[in-house]
């Protein structure tokens, strides 16, 4: 048997205020359409899949744009022209708060016949000789796991709660979504992560067989893996040669001792040598806080016009943080100190000011 685990696709999802002149969309919104459209034909024709499971956020928002539902029907009909089943829950993001507003997934129902959709409430199908039990998100997903019967076969969420971990090791396999992260928490358990870079955060690495890997530091960053997750004959193993956007941790500088035409000049050449289309991020360490706005903003959107994105992430210099040596502290005449900070303010201001000392000295 050989299914294929998804999840966190996004659909719909808008960033960076970038529009394709052609379609009038969202460049980044686009790009998404087109590339979970091929990231189903190449499952179709080249994996060739028993079944398909979808662990949640098909959709960005519980009302996606027209757009995203066509494009859910044009790629989950591709599974249905070939006759692959697919099994779709609904996880946070496309799920709506009140059941009065009802839920995207009854459009496509309508088009999609051979597809399941749960989003109500949790369902138990029949797959391969399989239990496939699928728990929609809600606010007790736990304990709909707990009320399951048949502990076996394979389950199905949208995230995982804190559960013994004698329920999670009765399922033979364990499919969930809501991390973005390609990674495993427990031995028969997969977050198969995002099908795409949706966010910088998502390229710190997560080792795709245990969770507790350390975080590295800027200089050792890593790409995470993105894809979808294969399962034959109970292995799992990552497919991550699909179409996606590229995004890099462009690099990192230090900013002590470096002049504004230095750091612009860095930034320029990080953006000069990152592929055409990508999403880029730089990171400046120990900024002075006035710096960043001195920064030659005209050339680096010059120099960057190719990319998708450039996110300057900078970490300011802390400079309220001084070591004291409170025996030198001491020796230090306040009143004296206080009067050459306020040679410029108003006699009032002064007086006030005076005061404060005067009473702080008293309770001392």
């Amino acid at each position: 048997m050989k299914f294929i685990h998804l999840a966190d696709t996004h659909l719909g999802k808008r960033r960076y205020g970038r529009v394709d002149h052609e379609t009038g969309m969202n460049i980044f919104e686009k790009q998404l359409y087109e590339n979970f459209l091929a990231t189903c034909k190449l499952i179709a024709t080249k994996y060739k899949p028993d079944f398909i499971i979808h662990a949640g956020d098909l959709f960005d928002s519980p009302r996606p744009p027209i757009n995203a539902i066509s494009t859910a029907i044009d790629a989950l009909g591709v599974f249905e022209d070939s006759n692959i089943p697919c099994y779709v829950i609904s996880g946070n993001h496309d799920q709506n708060k009140t059941i009065g507003k009802g839920h995207p997934f009854e459009i496509l129902k309508r088009t999609l016949s051979d597809t399941e959709f749960i989003y109500k409430k949790p369902e138990t199908f029949k797959q391969n000789d399989y239990s496939l039990h699928c728990i929609p998100y809600t606010l007790d997903a736990s304990g709909d796991v707990v009320n399951i019967s048949e502990k076996s076969g394979i389950l199905v969420m949208h995230g995982i709660e804190e559960l013994p971990s004698y329920y999670m090791s009765e399922f033979e396999y364990i499919a969930l979504g809501h991390d973005h992260k390609m990674h495993s928490l427990y031995v028969n358990e997969r977050y198969s992560g995002s099908t795409e870079y949706l966010t910088y955060g998502e390229l710190q690495p997560i080792d795709f067989h245990n969770k507790h890997t350390k975080k590295k530091s800027w200089e050792e960053i890593e790409t995470v893996q993105k894809g979808i997750i294969e399962v034959k004959d109970g292995v799992a193993n990552p497919i991550c040669d699909l179409p996606k956007m590229k995004m890099y941790q462009g690099g990192t500088l230090n900013c002590i001792d470096k002049s504004i035409g230095e750091i612009t000049e860095y930034i320029c050449s990080i953006a000069d040598n990152t592929t055409i289309g990508a999403q880029c991020r730089v990171t400046l360490l120990n900024m002075a806080n006035d710096m960043k706005s001195a920064l030659d903003y005209r050339l680096i959107k010059e120099q960057s016009k190719h990319l998708l994105d450039l996110t300057i992430d900078v970490k300011y210099l802390d400079q309220d943080k001084v070591d004291l040596n409170l025996s030198e502290l001491d020796k230090l005449d306040i009143f004296a100190e206080f009067q050459k900070f306020a040679i410029n303010v108003s006699p009032q201001v002064f007086e006030f000011g005076k005061q404060l000392l005067e009473g702080a000295k008293q309770v001392e």
